[in-house]
């Protein structure tokens, strides 16, 4: 059976999302804890919280691929 992304994304639940977005906050709040990276972060917020959205469902997908 060939995996479609389609079907990927249909085993994405709400709670998911939730858990995601969960940990996405606390990623932030590490980055924003590191003084050395705070005047870095200033109108970077979008980019980490993509980054860490993006790798999160990559490796998601890599497990689906592989289940």
């Amino acid at each position: 059976m060939n995996k479609t992304f389609d079907d990927f994304l249909s085993t994405i639940s709400d709670n998911d999302i939730e858990k995601i977005q969960k940990s996405t906050n606390e990623f932030l709040k590490d980055v924003h804890s590191v003084p050395s990276t705070k005047a870095s972060l200033r109108g970077n917020e979008m980019f980490v919280v993509s980054y860490s959205i993006s790798i999160e469902l990559l490796r998601r997908y890599h497990d689906w691929l592989h289940e």
